[in-house]
């Protein structure tokens, strides 16, 4: 006979930055569906943060959730801890998660501004974000079909690329109320690699991009498995917030 068989195939993993924060406790869990951590990943010199002090962490893996726990002392600890682990691709970008996208090449955050446009935030770095930048944050909403819609809690309105290879923002709409028939503001989510992301616009075959300190706009027509390798503006670092 001509044998076949189905097989699954192994998930696609990549580093993600889980961002697990400061604590007045000796133990901090966050929500985040991840693979692996190393249980030294908040030890300083292989925590992503920059903080300098000789704190020493145990992370696990606890169900959905990433925890860390102070092993050098029995309190708790005051720096932004943000530890590497692992995580399948198409979890990049968790349904529900408070998400902001940095761009490496710019080292700028994605921005949803006052004017409803959408721009480039002052230069920060991926482990920096302030706790006042709200126009950076967005949360990830399903929107059916495995693509993902972004939304900015404090205007109300979600990301979009419009017809003019631009990108900008939806008229008001809740977090819980997409409208079925809207697909600018729709996007799959592509593997960039190096625990970065891509967002595609199937609409309009384009991906979103970061030019430069500027406006954010439309990448030229490329389709969702065809990211090239040298393209940079359109590859962004998920930091969770």
């Amino acid at each position: 006979m001509n044998l076949q068989i189905n097989c699954e195939a192994a998930a696609q993993l990549t580093v993600s930055v889980i961002t697990i924060g400061s604590s007045g406790d000796n133990k901090k869990c966050v929500n985040r569906q991840v693979e692996s951590c190393a249980g030294d990943a908040g030890d300083k010199g292989k925590r992503v943060n920059s903080h300098q002090a000789g704190d020493t962490f145990d992370i696990t893996v606890e169900g959905g959730q990433v925890c860390a726990k102070r092993t050098d002392s029995g309190g708790g600890w005051g720096m932004k801890l943000q530890v590497n682990c692992l995580i399948q691709a198409t979890n990049m970008l968790p349904i529900g998660q408070c998400v902001a996208l940095h761009s490496k090449s710019h080292n700028r955050f994605i921005r949803m501004n006052k004017h409803s446009n959408m721009d480039a935030s002052g230069s920060k770095a991926a482990n920096d974000l302030p706790n006042n930048w709200s126009w950076e944050r967005f949360t990830v909403v399903d929107a059916g079909n495995g693509q993902v819609a972004l939304h900015s809690s404090q205007f109300n309105k979600f990301i979009r690329m419009n017809q003019h290879k631009d990108m900008d923002a939806s008229s008001s709409k809740g977090v819980n109320d997409l409208p079925s028939n809207w697909a600018w503001e729709r996007f799959t989510v592509v593997d960039g690699g190096n625990g970065e992301v891509a967002l595609h616009n199937s609409a309009h075959n384009r991906y979103i991009r970061m030019p430069g300190a500027g406006n954010m706009d439309a990448s030229n027509h490329m389709a969702s498995d065809a990211l090239p390798d040298g393209w940079s503006w359109e590859r962004f670092t998920p930091v969770n917030c």
